[in-house]
């Protein structure tokens, strides 16, 4: 095998080489655009409609313990219906948050939202 072969079987080998690992790098970088849109999408909603129900059961205690301590039935009917409107943004909350895809399954082991309103009216 002469010198001129060698040298076109070296470079022909670097540029497989080439080829490969630049094909690798743009299936691995298109990989990561696939979980970076699905983050966005799924993840980061969802953890905004965490933060508004963690931020209804806030108001939900504390409707509930000023409907404790009110002895006016007009205050109370107020409050109970407050409390019925926090419980209706909770169940559609809940109902958004659920999606329907595979990925999803696991989170519908999470408990469906209780009805708070009829065990406390």
């Amino acid at each position: 095998m002469t010198i001129k072969k060698r040298l076109i079987f070296t470079l022909a080998v670097a540029l497989l080489a080439l080829i490969f690992v630049g094909g690798t790098g743009l299936w691995r970088l298109s990989q990561a655009q696939q979980r970076f849109e699905f983050v966005q999408v799924n993840i980061i909603p969802s953890i905004k409609e965490l933060d508004d129900a963690k931020n209804d059961v806030s108001n939900l205690k504390h409707l509930s313990f000023r409907y404790l301590l009110t002895t006016d039935s007009a205050s109370k009917a107020a409050i109970e219906q407050a409390i019925t409107d926090i419980l209706q943004r909770m169940n559609a909350r809940m109902s958004r948050m659920i999606p329907t895809g595979s990925f999803w399954k696991r989170t519908r082991r999470m408990p469906q939202p209780i009805e708070l309103h009829n065990k406390i009216f």
